[in-house]
């Protein structure tokens, strides 16, 4: 008998996580640019100050346990709203898809995360990915580039470490001191 369990990750899921992972990046075009390890994730989601958190959809079949989706999600502050959940990753397996899994999945994290006093939920979708944004749609989640015309703005790479190494946008004299 084949059934399912959702529960949250653990540190021994990293190296799962990491290869679901892969392929929804294989998936969305973005292949080559994983480059995150099974460290990483340890560290960043298990250690002293973790920055996500995921949960995993575990099939069991037969007493054979192995994970086919997962989701990877972190708490934010909305401005407007309060408390806000953001998912980077909500995956599932092609097979799987279709089953409800996957909405199941978001469910479990959505319901945890109101009643942990979020009032915003928020994602990325590619947007060629049309079933999924159907999806969502469906569901009553309001793709903000369409309705508010907000768009998703990063910082990656030599960008990032270019825009870090400059020493001051204003006159040195005006900031006395920047302790963060």
């Amino acid at each position: 008998m084949v059934s399912f369990i959702i529960r949250k990750a653990t540190p021994n899921d990293c190296g799962h996580v990491l290869t679901l992972m892969k392929k929804l990046s294989a998936l969305e075009g973005f292949a080559d640019e994983t480059k995150i390890t099974e460290e990483d994730l340890r560290r960043d989601g298990f250690g002293p100050d973790p920055v996500f958190q995921c949960a995993v959809l575990e099939k069991i079949d037969n007493g054979v346990s192995s994970l086919v989706g997962y989701a990877l999600y972190f708490y934010g502050f909305c401005s407007w709203n309060g408390k806000m959940l953001y998912f980077e990753d909500l995956f599932v397996e092609r097979e799987y898809r279709g089953m409800g899994l996957g909405v199941t999945l978001m469910h479990k994290v959505i319901k945890m995360a109101v009643d942990r006093g979020c009032k915003c939920i928020q994602a990325c979708v590619v947007e060629w990915n049309t079933e999924v944004r159907q999806l969502y749609r469906h569901l009553g989640i309001e793709d903000l580039t369409e309705t508010k015309k907000y768009h998703l703005l990063a910082f990656t790479g030599e960008k990032l470490n270019k825009f870090v190494k400059r020493e001051s946008f204003i006159s040195k004299d005006m900031i006395l001191k920047a302790e963060l």
